[in-house]
């Protein structure tokens, strides 16, 4: 098990986006490859990286308007078992998240390319900024190859009145 970690102060999450592919990219090349194969899925990594919201992923894997179903369990639990995803009593809005994502979405991911998913919705990032562009989702993204998650970044938190609201 291998692990790194960064940050960069003063930068748009969009910088530390790129950083992680070039990373990626330049660990591939490091070890004389252009493709990484997990579970029978062969992706080649040089190629242009994906981009996609989650709210996109949703729509197109799940057929869900996730963001429309922010804070709305009941009607997140009809709209997953309608697309097909089990669901249990007692899931909470979360749990109902990561079945979907687990069941309808991960699996589309980083595949042939990799693929970085961005724009979470903001109760799922509690320390990233809020996007200026839509104050429903944050700053936070991951990096999927051959559907399996590689990274998690957000961009920070510095907003001291809007850290301690969300620990209140």
């Amino acid at each position: 098990f291998t692990l790194l970690e960064w940050y960069r102060a003063g930068e748009e999450y969009a910088a530390l986006m790129a950083d992680a592919e070039e990373m990626l990219r330049a660990c591939t090349l490091a070890l004389g490859r252009d493709s990484l194969t997990w579970r029978g899925i062969t992706v080649d990594l040089l190629r242009p990286w994906v981009r996609m919201s989650v709210a996109e992923a949703f729509f197109r894997f799940a057929g869900l308007d996730v963001l429309a179903l922010v804070g709305d369990t009941p009607a997140f639990a009809e709209a997953a078992r309608a697309a097909g995803v089990e669901t249990h009593e007692g899931d909470g809005w979360d749990d109902l998240f990561f079945r979907v994502m687990a069941a309808r979405i991960e699996p589309h991911l980083g595949h042939p390319a990799p693929t970085i998913l961005c724009e979470y919705p903001l109760h799922m990032a509690a320390l990233a900024r809020p996007s200026p562009a839509d104050r429903r989702i944050a700053e936070r993204f991951e990096i999927y190859v051959a559907g399996l998650e590689l990274a998690n970044a957000i961009g920070e938190l510095t907003d001291v009145q809007e850290q301690r609201r969300r620990f209140e």
